[in-house]
């Protein structure tokens, strides 16, 4: 387990930028509203996938630094 963490904080962090699809004016003035509604919901569950990959960063270097 430990070591399995050390090789996930050796690599650089993920940012939202990293994630993010952005789309001009003139872009998403021709999305239609389903993939508008799509577009929202992606971009939702990356934010969630980046909180939960923080959380688990932060009960690793706890379980590390035998914090607990």
């Amino acid at each position: 387990m430990a070591l399995s963490f050390l090789k996930v904080i050796s690599q650089e962090s993920v940012k939202f930028r990293d994630v993010a699809v952005v789309f001009s004016p003139d872009q998403w003035a021709h999305l239609s509203p389903e993939e508008r509604s799509l577009y929202k919901d992606v971009m939702l569950d990356n934010c969630d996938y980046l909180v939960s990959l923080e959380k688990e960063l932060c009960r690793g270097i706890f379980f590390l630094s035998g914090l607990r």
